[in-house]
């Protein structure tokens, strides 16, 4: 049994196997990087619009650097309404898939105008978004907010 302990050090002596460690470390971070590359990050976020501060828009945004494909938007709004008095899971974008949200591109939709029209009990809104990647595999992602945190929010353009 001694013997074969001295031909396998004799082989892989300290040099060898530090070098077949770092090897390893190297491939799996290449493969990880290759992986990141090819994944699409959506972001969804509320704001007030610029000129009407009292209305809000939702922006959903592709920050990855591959497209997204058919993408579809959920909404649970626990009572809030559409600025038109429509629930807002009735809105089109959420009622339609989006076939391609390419890289670094943005949707934006008018959602609620606030606080006047809204339910003071009723402000936290969630969104969840499922897409598929290039290699066809499914992601999905919740997105929650609490409009309440909003009532306060000035624009730059908005006198204090």
């Amino acid at each position: 049994m001694h013997s074969w302990f001295t031909v396998i050090f004799t082989f892989l002596d300290n040099h060898n196997i530090i070098y077949l460690f770092g090897t390893f470390l190297m491939w799996s971070e290449a493969r990880a990087s290759r992986i990141r590359q090819d994944e699409p990050h959506i972001q969804m976020y509320i704001e007030p619009d610029e000129k009407k501060p009292h209305l809000f828009k939702l922006i959903v945004e592709n920050l990855g650097p591959a497209p997204v494909y058919n993408l579809k938007i959920k909404v649970n709004h626990h009572g809030l309404v559409a600025i038109d008095g429509r629930g807002l899971e009735e809105l089109t974008i959420f009622n339609r898939q989006i076939p391609v949200l390419g890289i670094q591109r943005k949707l934006r939709t008018v959602l609620i105008a606030f606080p006047e029209s809204q339910n003071r009990a009723s402000r936290k809104i969630n969104f969840q978004a499922e897409y598929q990647r290039r290699d066809g595999k499914i992601r999905k992602q919740r997105f929650d907010f609490d409009i309440a945190l909003y009532e306060d929010v000035r624009t730059e353009k908005d006198p204090i």
